[in-house]
């Protein structure tokens, strides 16, 4: 008989005691597939036959160590993600079962935690993270195993970073230290030696709030390979000491020959000493100094002059000073970035004076009040691929221009652009006459700027090579929509595939503007935010788009599809009417459309759907219906047995309904991701995921809900708004069908919110439908 005195669990209220037969029971149920665990409150994934992932929520000691028992025999590895439990500490005797297995532990909303977790007997333990934890005050370093690799902390109470070097001569195997979302007052000097092997160094999001800062802080043993600190906020570091965070980082940082090194976010002033200084930085591959400012009279020139290893290089609103040879050597050099710094003339100073940056790829000169290219710029365009001009009040030259201005704007220097954006420069007309040279340009942005009128001439000389041409006007609806000449589009290049002509008011009358055009090659065509009402009744007006295969009407007012009005659109692949105001789904809404792959219908006001509508649709591969008020699955997939067999995506977020109905997924055996309510948990009927097949059958994880994200919670910084997070949301999966039971639910963000603290709600209890 085995026992677990108080002793051992002196912080749970209560002694276990578990028998033989029991223990046997526990232990011998480890070996079938995915196992029912004892507590109700964890849940694991046994698809990979080597790691098992274990995620427990709301537990407490005695459930936790009681579940982890039954993988104590077991062989395989385990992952562990402890969310939201009630425990102020996590000691070794709860992890005890699995001190020879865990490789990974993830504390995540332990929001009553106050001591540092137990782990010194974790013998295989190699990653740490604690996520959402504001009690946590301390982190001792020797309560931690000699083997782990990784260490990261989100949000928690930790406020200042130090060890005492007698208690913990080292930790020689980790390699990643990361400190993100939290509030530092202190940082030991030499503080990351005691971790002699460390490579990676983060500290994101953090509000620094010293009185002073070391310039010694940031000094490892071994040269790092990616060093970021980013987005931190100095506001109330006294001045004069914040310049000392960049300078101590550029003297005493000990990089890599190759290092990543990213300073951007952090409203720092470059200081003298830390330009006197760069040389020590030079072996980086990546340096970013975007959002940090140069101090005045600092002249770049030949500063980046021994970065023989440097590739990418963003020095975006630091306000550096205008030199001559800013950008000399750099023979690497594929990326440089230097938006934003009020350069207005460039064709005094020559920055790019003996450049050797010919394998310069990428040139972003955005947001700098340029009226012309930069003097000496012809050095590093060779292999140049993609040229930001946006956002300046760059000249296009025209007919009636001297030499000189033509000249300083020529493009013939380009042998290989092939993006041009000159999107945001107050252009009122445009020529592409500047342009009929540059014959290898397949993508250009004249998007945001001020036409007066769009007319042939526009686009008479652009090269036949161009496919993807940007003209949204980024109006809104107090301003009138720009004219738009009958035979406007009659001179577009012939391989144009792309057509963008999104927030530009053009309402209907933009269908009319492409009976004279000659665009054969067209392929997407986007009419998003535009008021449209109509989808015109003409099929000849639509012929000269015959063979598009995206069309995107989002946020336009259109009421209805116009009973076959697309039928001519017989090569139509994609169709995104969202955010309209659609009220009706017609019988022949969607006819001639047997090739359409992907249908957006959501955010409109749908509240009926005729029987068959979305017969005509063989070819449905992703519906997105959600936020609409027409539930009655069965009428929308009828009309046939093939109606919805080939459909894997399908989105119902926020619709009225409490249970997704198993006759619904029955019909639709192809399905693999399933979009459900974000706000609130949807329940599944009885043997619903039976008969499913291939439902995320290649995906390791469950059925999995969350909360509806706020902005705190959004982490991909690629996302530009609330709502384009909003439209990927999470995936609802099934792996195992075979045991489809609601403890065995999953919680799973998108990856790139994997690194973000989640707030995650499990839906446990009243999962299956009532019926």
């Amino acid at each position: 008989m085995l026992w677990l005195y108080r002793k051992s669990f002196d912080y749970l209220p209560f002694t276990l005691c578990l028998n033989a037969p029991l223990l046997s029971i526990l232990i011998s149920s480890a070996l079938s597939q995915c196992p029912t665990l004892q507590s109700g409150k964890c849940f694991v994934d046994c698809t990979n036959s080597d790691i098992y992932h274990i995620a427990c929520e709301d537990a407490r000691g005695i459930e936790l160590y009681t579940d982890l028992l039954v993988y104590s025999q077991s062989s395989q590895q385990i992952l562990l993600s402890l969310w939201s439990s009630p425990l102020d500490q996590l000691p070794s005797t709860i992890l005890e079962p699995v001190a020879n297995k865990m490789q990974s532990l993830e504390l995540d909303n332990w929001v009553r935690l106050k001591l540092f977790p137990e782990l010194h007997d974790q013998y295989k333990l190699k990653s740490l993270r604690i996520m959402n934890s504001p009690r946590l005050m301390e982190m001792p370093l020797e309560m931690l195993p000699p083997q782990i690799e990784s260490i990261a902390f989100y949000r928690v109470g930790i406020t200042a970073l130090f060890h005492d070097f007698d208690e913990v001569p080292a930790l020689p195997a980790v390699n990643e230290f990361i400190f993100d979302g939290g509030t530092l007052q202190y940082i030991q000097k030499q503080y990351f030696t005691v971790f002699p092997n460390l490579t990676t160094i983060k500290i994101r999001g953090t509000e620094f709030t010293m009185g002073e800062l070391s310039r010694e802080m940031i000094i490892t043993l071994r040269p790092l390979k990616k060093l970021h600190i980013i987005g931190n906020n100095f506001r109330t570091v006294p001045f004069s000491n914040r310049e000392r965070m960049l300078e101590g980082t550029i003297i005493f940082a000990y990089l890599d020959q190759g290092a990543d090194m990213d300073f951007s976010g952090n409203h720092l002033p470059v200081s003298r000493m830390a330009a006197v200084n760069f040389e020590g930085i030079r072996n980086t591959r990546v340096l970013s100094l975007r959002d940090n400012r140069f101090d005045d009279y600092i002249f770049t020139s030949r500063l980046f002059h021994n970065f023989t290893n440097l590739e990418t290089l963003d020095l975006t609103h630091t306000f550096m000073l205008k030199s001559v040879a800013s950008f000399s050597g750099l023979p690497k050099l594929r990326a440089l970035r230097i938006a934003g710094n009020e350069f207005e003339e460039l064709i005094v100073s020559d920055i790019f004076q003996n450049s050797q940056s010919v394998n310069l790829e990428l040139l972003d000169l955005s947001d700098n009040s340029l009226v012309t290219l930069p003097r000496g710029v012809q050095r590093v365009v060779g292999n140049l691929r993609v040229l930001n001009l946006a956002g300046n009040k760059f000249h296009i030259p025209s007919v009636t221009d001297n030499a000189e201005k033509i000249h300083a704007t020529q493009f013939t220097i380009f042998p290989k652009l092939q993006t041009l954006d000159l999107s945001r420069n107050r252009l009122t007309s445009f020529t592409a006459t500047f342009l009929n040279h540059v014959q290898t340009l397949t993508t250009l942005n004249l998007g945001c700027n001020r036409f007066d009128a769009i007319r042939k001439e526009f686009f008479i000389g652009l090269p036949l090579s161009l496919k993807v041409l940007n003209l949204t006007m980024c109006y809104n609806e107090t301003r009138l929509a720009v004219d738009v000449d009958m035979d406007a589009f009659s001179t577009l290049p012939r391989n144009l595939s792309t057509l963008i002509l999104a927030q530009s008011q053009y309402s209907n009358t933009i269908f009319s503007r492409f009976v004279l055009a000659n665009i054969p090659k067209l392929r997407e065509l986007d009419l998003s935010y535009n008021l449209i009402t109509l989808i015109p009744k003409n099929s000849s007006v639509l012929a000269p788009l015959l063979f598009l295969r995206t069309l995107k009407l989002r946020a336009n007012k259109l009421q209805t599809l116009g009973n076959g009005r697309l039928a001519t659109l017989q090569f139509l692949v994609e169709l995104d009417v969202s955010r309209n105001a659609l009220v009706s789904i017609g019988q022949d809404d969607f006819k001639g459309l047997s090739n359409l792959r992907t249908l957006a219908l959501a955010g409109n006001q749908i509240m009926d759907v005729d029987t068959g509508s979305f017969k005509p649709l063989l070819s449905l591969e992703s519906l997105y219906y959600g936020e609409n008020r027409f539930t009655d699955f069965d009428k929308i997939f009828s009309g046939g047995a093939t109606v919805g067999r080939q459909l894997r995506h399908l989105g119902l977020q926020e619709l009225p309904i409490d249970c997704v109905p198993a006759s619904l997924l029955i019909r639709l055996p192809r399905l693999k991701w399933l979009y459900l309510n974000s706000s609130r948990a949807v329940n599944f009927e009885t043997g619903s995921f039976r008969q499913l097949n291939n439902f995320s059958k290649n995906t390791p994880y469950k059925l999995f809900a969350f909360r509806k994200p706020n902005l705190h919670d959004i982490g991909c910084v690629s996302y530009e708004s609330f709502e384009e997070v909003y439209s990927r949301p999470a995936k609802f999966i099934v792996a195992d069908q075979s045991n489809l039971v609601p403890q065995h639910m999953v919680v799973r963000f998108p990856r790139c919110h994997m690194d973000i603290p989640r707030r995650l709600k499990f839906y446990t209890s009243q999962v299956l439908c009532q019926t």
